[in-house]
C-alpha cells in the first residue's frame, strides 16, 4: 500500500513475485482484494517457477546440481532478486520496506546501486537497482554459481572486488553504495553508531514506530508532545524508505507511527483520500496476473 500512496500512478508499476506453491486464488484474499482496483496498471501478482526462471538462460547451466535445496527462506529469497533483475531489471524492493518518498530520484540515476549494511562495509540488498544483463549483474551471478549459488549480501563485495581487503570507492565502480540512512533512516541509531543524533521523528528503536505513547523527546521542542503531533509527511523526511527489519508480528495501535501512516493509506486504497500527488483511483480491474 505505500507504494501505491508514495508512488504517482501515472508511471510506476509494482510486480509482487509469489512462489508457485502459493494459494491460488488472490481474488478473495483480504489482503489482495483493496489492491484489485490497481490492476493491472499499477500493481501485478506474478509467479515465481524457479525452474522456468533458471532455465532461461545458459549462466545458470547446472544449477540443479548446485543450488541448496534446503537453503532457508531469506538465502532464497537472495537468488531470487537477482535472478529476476538479471532478466528483467528495475528495482528490488524487500517486503519489509516502506515507501515513504517518491522513487524517481534514485531510480533514474544512472547508477547501479545497494546500500551500505548499517555501518559496515556490506552491501545491503533489501533495496537494489540493476540493469537486465548488465556488467555488474552479470559478474555477480556468474561468481554465485561457482559458490553453489550463494547470493547472501556479504559476499556481493567479493564478488565484484577479487580481493580481501575492500574499500568503497573501488566497490562504487561496478555497485554503488548508498548511504544507510536514504533508506535505513533509523538502523545506525538502532546499532549505536548516531545515538546522539537527532532525527523527525527522534526515535531509537525500530519497535518505537509501534508505540502509542510518545517517545522520550520524540518532539525535542520543549513542548508538552502528545501524538496529535505526528503526522505521516514527517516521518522520516528526506529519507527514501524506511525498513522495519522483519517486525512481523507487532500490533499496529492506531495512533502509534506505523498507526498513523496505515490510516493514511487505507483512505486512499478505500477513495476517500488522495494520495501523495492528490491522486485518486476508483477504476476496477479483473486482471490481477
Amino acid at each position: 500500500m505505500s507504494f501505491l500512496y508514495t508512488q504517482p500512478l501515472d508511471c510506476s508499476l509494482l510486480n509482487v513475485w509469489l512462489d508457485q506453491n502459493q494459494e491460488a486464488d488472490f481474488s478473495q484474499n483480504p489482503h489482495i482484494q483493496p489492491l484489485l482496483k490497481f490492476s493491472p496498471n499499477n500493481f501485478r501478482l506474478r509467479r515465481w517457477n524457479l525452474t522456468e526462471q533458471l532455465d532461461y538462460d545458459p549462466i545458470y547451466d547446472g544449477w540443479e546440481e548446485k543450488i541448496n535445496r534446503k537453503i532457508p527462506t531469506v538465502g532464497y529469497s537472495d537468488l531470487v532478486r537477482f535472478v529476476l533483475l538479471y532478466r528483467y531489471g528495475g528495482m528490488y524492493v524487500d517486503a519489509d520496506v516502506l515507501f515513504l518518498r517518491d522513487m524517481r530520484p534514485v531510480y533514474h540515476l544512472d547508477q547501479e546501486f545497494a546500500y551500505r549494511w548499517s555501518f559496515w562495509l556490506n552491501y545491503n540488498t533489501a533495496i537494489l537497482r540493476l540493469n537486465a544483463k548488465s556488467e555488474t549483474v552479470r559478474t555477480v551471478v556468474e561468481n554465485a554459481m561457482q559458490h553453489k549459488m550463494n547470493f547472501h549480501p556479504f559476499q556481493i563485495k567479493y564478488y565484484l572486488i577479487k580481493k580481501q581487503i575492500v574499500v568503497k570507492q573501488d566497490l562504487d565502480k561496478y555497485l554503488y553504495m548508498m548511504p544507510t540512512t536514504l533508506f535505513d533512516p533509523l538502523w545506525l541509531k538502532v546499532d549505536l553508531q548516531l545515538s546522539n543524533q537527532v532525527t523527525k521523528p527522534n526515535i531509537n528503536y525500530f519497535y518505537d514506530t509501534y508505540k502509542s505513547n510518545v517517545a522520550d523527546d520524540e518532539f525535542p521542542s520543549g513542548h508538552q508532545a502528545t501524538t496529535s503531533m505526528r503526522n505521516k509527511k514527517e516521518f522520516f523526511r528526506g529519507a527514501f524508505t524506511y525498513h522495519w527489519h522483519n517486525q512481523w508480528e507487532s500490533a499496529i495501535p492506531y495512533h502509534s507511527w506505523f498507526g498513523i501512516l496505515q490510516k493514511g493509506y487505507d483512505e486512499f486504497i478505500n477513495g476517500q483520500s488522495p494520495n501523495m500527488y492528490n491522486e485518486y483511483i476508483n477504476e476496477f480491474h479483473d486482471e490481477i496476473f
